[in-house]
Order: C-alpha cells, then sequence, then structure tokens
C-alpha cells in the first residue's frame, strides 16, 4: 500500500519504536499503523478509482506488471492524439516521447524516451529508434532500421537494415538497404552529416567522420572512408569510394 504522514516529526519518533524482525532483521513500516493508534493519532483511509494506482511492486513480476500498465497508458496517449499504432501490444514506447499526427507505428518498434518523430512519418516494422534522435515530417523508417543521436530531415526515406549513428541527414535523402554510418572507431563516436537530395545506395559504409554534400550519389556497396569528404553533385563508387563522374543536375 501506499502510506502519507501529513507530519513527519511523529513518524521519525516512531520510526525508532518499531522492532526489526524476521530472517533479514528488517523493520516492516505497517507496524506503524498500530503504534499511531495506539497514541490516538488521526488514521484515514483513502479510496482510489483505479486500483492500479496503488498497486505495490514487491517482485519482478510485480515490476513486469506495472511497466506494462503504464506503456499501455503510454501507448493509448499517441494513439488519442492521432497517431496510428498497428499492433499496440507489440509496441513500445517510452515516456517523453513527441509523436506527430498521422504518423504510422508499425509491429515491434521500440522508440526511447526523449525522441521526437513528426507528422506523417512511417515506422517499422522493427525499427528502433534510439535516444537524442529527431524525425521530421515526412520521414520513413524501414524494417529493422535503427537510429540514435541522429536528425533526420523532412522527407528522407532510410530503408531497412540500415544503422544511422550520430549523424545529420538533410531533405529528401534517400538512405538504401544495409546501409551503415560508422560511428565508432573503437575509441571514439564521430559525426556524419548527409546533404538534401543526397542518395546513398544499398550496402554502403560511411566512416566518420564524413560529409556526403548535396545532390551527391554514392553508389551500392561503396565505402567512403574517414574524412574523405564527398562534394555536391559528386557520383562516388567502390571500395574506397572514388569520383566516378560529377551530377549534370541535382
Amino acid at each position: 500500500g501506499v502510506y502519507v504522514f501529513k507530519n513527519t516529526s511523529y513518524l521519525k519518533e516512531y520510526l525508532q519504536k518499531i522492532r526489526p524482525r524476521g530472517k533479514k532483521n528488517e523493520k516492516y513500516l505497517t507496524e506503524i499503523i498500530s503504534l499511531y493508534y495506539k497514541q490516538g493519532k488521526k488514521i484515514q483511509s483513502v479510496r482510489v478509482n483505479d486500483p492500479q494506482e496503488a498497486a505495490g511492486i514487491n517482485t519482478r513480476q510485480d515490476l513486469i506488471y506495472v511497466n506494462d500498465v503504464l506503456f499501455k497508458r503510454n501507448i493509448n496517449h499517441h494513439i488519442n492524439r492521432g497517431v496510428t499504432i498497428l499492433s499496440p501490444h507489440n509496441t513500445f514506447i517510452e515516456l517523453d516521447v513527441n509523436i506527430g499526427k498521422d504518423t504510422i507505428i508499425y509491429p515491434f518498434v521500440y522508440i526511447e524516451r526523449g525522441v521526437k518523430i513528426g507528422k506523417n512519418c512511417s515506422i517499422g516494422p522493427g525499427a528502433r529508434i534510439r535516444e537524442g534522435s529527431v524525425l521530421e515530417d515526412e520521414v520513413s523508417v524501414g524494417n529493422f532500421a535503427e537510429i540514435v543521436r541522429s536528425r533526420i530531415g523532412k522527407g528522407t526515406k532510410i530503408r531497412h537494415f540500415s544503422y544511422i549513428g550520430d549523424t545529420t541527414i538533410g531533405k529528401n535523402v534517400n538512405i538504401g538497404a544495409g546501409t551503415v554510418t560508422a560511428n565508432y572507431d573503437g575509441c571514439r563516436k564521430s559525426k556524419t552529416v548527409i546533404g538534401d537530395n543526397a542518395f546513398i545506395g544499398s550496402n554502403s559504409t560511411l566512416i566518420a567522420p564524413v560529409v556526403i554534400g548535396r545532390n551527391a550519389i554514392v553508389g551500392a556497396g561503396a565505402v567512403v572512408t574517414r574524412g574523405k569528404n564527398v562534394p555536391p553533385q559528386a557520383v562516388v563508387v567502390g571500395v574506397p569510394a572514388k569520383l566516378l563522374r560529377r551530377r549534370e543536375n541535382g
């Protein structure tokens, strides 16, 4: 249960009177009620409309139950604000997440605390959006993609099996399936920047720190190595990625 004490000075006094007992030699707060009663102190019960509000947590099963209740409430909060969640029982959204109206969340998506997602986005199935990430309006995140500490511009598409970490992506960018921003060199995290309207081919690896310019194309399977920035309008291919040509138009 839950106890509320108006006068803490009495509480401190009576706590000293509780004798430890049991195998663990513990003091049980429940004994404070009988002490208050014997001293003629006022005791009052309060009825709660929802029994879940007073649920105690004493075991791992209790913790799982309460956690499930909070997740369900949070899911309903987003649904009531205009977010389409196709499988509420298989979607996990932590607290303090902001999701815009008419965004669709597919099954088995996990969104961590503090993430911001704009309007008309599509997430999943199976995607994970981690802390520090901001997705602007009309962003599409495909199957089993992971995004962490990144900002994704309006209209950008991140296809399935991609990892985007410590990255700033502009507007209307295409991230092909299996693309990885290699942000960790074993010692520190580095950043990747991808300009507006860039096209990153499937199975590309971008080794941070690196900048991909506006309207640039990275060919499928290319590896853009650390610090080898790709200029705007450039088309690069190969391992390591080298300039093939420049685009005539954006």
